[in-house]
């Protein structure tokens, strides 16, 4: 059973609590916001050269705006980042 207030959202035809959706939501803007940094490009010029609001692009790095995979391949493309380092590069 899902803990009392928690939305449900169909994902792929399987129901899954919001609670669920949200964990990955927020770890894709840390991961985002990380290599953001790392390449010295605010969000105000980030969201301008792949076409977004800045608004949006502070709303996926705290996890409170979904994204879909078109958008997260703008946002790679650029921070001249591949999916492969995305995915795999480490925090450090």
């Amino acid at each position: 059973m899902f803990p009392i207030g928690c939305y449900i959202k169909v994902y792929k035809k399987i129901a899954l609590p919001n609670l669920i959706l949200g964990k990955y939501q927020a770890k894709v803007g840390e991961r985002i916001k990380y290599l953001r940094n790392k390449e010295n490009v605010s969000q105000e010029e980030l969201a301008n050269r792949a076409g977004m609001a800045r608004g949006f692009i502070s709303g996926v790095e705290t996890g409170k705006r979904n994204i879909t995979v078109e958008t997260l391949g703008k946002i790679l493309d650029v921070l001249k980042i591949s999916y492969n380092t995305f995915k795999h590069e480490s925090f450090n």
